[in-house]
């Protein structure tokens, strides 16, 4: 590798981390799972046909699952992940296809990054653009209505806020009248 006057190696080998094999669909019909990851709480299982959410806390190979979205106890069971399926309280579901694309758009004179995720299966696809509110916010803002939104066919784009995340620009901050 070379960075202007710095020249060096590395060596990648292939690991395995929990969190990052857990993100995704799971599942089929009525027994549809997401599992969903944000900058403001626990990574979560969410149950696509009731909207239940239950928060996933690591241990070991797998996670605990809590009984609420950010509760720990009392737990209500294990999950389990690998790049194929998900194991959920015993019960073995299949990793859905998920199409997401990272895509970058103009704004005024900042170049914005988002994320387009799409439903799987050919065709058009009506679809949302989530404008943040207030604060901060990045592309993660919401993952839970991003999922039930695509499982139910509808495209999402979701963006980091100016100045935030790997949008360009500066943030402009609140302004309150």
């Amino acid at each position: 590798a070379t960075q202007g006057t710095l020249h060096g190696a590395f060596t990648l080998k292939r690991g395995a981390i929990a969190e990052l094999e857990a993100r995704g669909f799971f599942g089929t019909g009525a027994d549809a799972r997401a599992v969903v990851d944000d900058p403001y709480g626990p990574p979560r299982l969410l149950d696509l046909s009731t909207g239940r959410l239950r928060g996933l806390f690591p241990t070991g190979d797998g996670f605990s699952l809590g009984s609420g979205w950010s509760t720990t106890a009392p737990s209500t069971g294990s999950v389990r992940f690998t790049p194929q399926a998900a194991v959920v309280e015993g019960r073995s579901l299949a990793r859905r296809p998920l199409r997401q694309l990272e895509v970058r758009f103009g704004s005024a004179v900042a170049l914005l990054a988002g994320t387009l995720t799409i439903p799987p299966g050919p065709g058009r696809h009506p679809a949302v653009a989530f404008v943040a509110g207030s604060g901060p916010t990045v592309r993660a803002y919401l993952p839970d209505l991003t999922a039930l939104l695509v499982d139910r066919g509808v495209a999402v784009l979701t963006y980091d806020k100016r100045g935030n995340g790997q949008s360009g620009g500066s943030y402009p901050g609140e302004s309150f009248r």
